[in-house]
């Protein structure tokens, strides 16, 4: 639960009015951005790469934004939230009985959803942010609560540099 109240706070920080004011862009490389900011709530310095996808296939009606982001918390009191935390801002609310696949070459991982937030297992954390740093791009496969299939798929030019500026700015070894 914590890892999903972390996650909601970084996503609507990183998209809020105020924040994207007070975020301090670290910099720009291929298709990802680098930012920073100080976590209002008291967390200390929070850094993440963010990336919107290149192609969206689906059947739909509306679609709200969609954004991927890989997150560092280095403060954060709990370990299973402070680094590599990948997650997927779909624009849509998720089937309830069906997890997002991500991927990448030919590595799969499967995500956490609620509402209309992914996110990485925990324990697949490292694994994928090596894999999202190693390959060309990413496609995300996901369910509507209204049964309709998407696809979505990401360029992954740039996120190495920008992982790593993230990773210095904070603090954290970039794997």
């Amino acid at each position: 639960m914590s890892r999903l109240v972390t996650l909601f706070s970084s996503l609507i920080l990183c998209c809020s009015a105020a924040i994207a004011q007070t975020a301090q862009e670290l910099g720009e490389n291929g298709d990802w951005k680098a930012y920073s900011y100080n976590d209002p709530s008291g967390g200390g310095l929070v850094c993440f790469v963010t990336s919107a996808p290149k192609q969206m296939e689906g059947d739909y009606q509306r679609r709200g934004p969609v954004w991927l982001h890989i997150t560092h918390r280095p403060a954060s009191e709990n370990a299973a939230n402070r680094v590599n935390v990948v997650s997927f801002a779909a624009g849509f609310q998720f089937w309830d009985q069906h997890q997002p696949i991500l991927r990448v070459g030919d590595e799969q991982f499967r995500m956490n959803t609620e509402n209309e937030t992914a996110w990485s297992f925990p324990e697949d954390d490292a694994a994928l942010t090596r894999a999202l740093r190693d390959g060309s791009s990413l496609v995300i496969e996901s369910k509507s609560w209204r049964g309709t299939e998407i696809r979505d798929t990401f360029s992954l030019r740039g996120i190495t540099a920008m992982h790593n500026q993230i990773s210095e700015e904070c603090g954290v070894d970039p794997l």
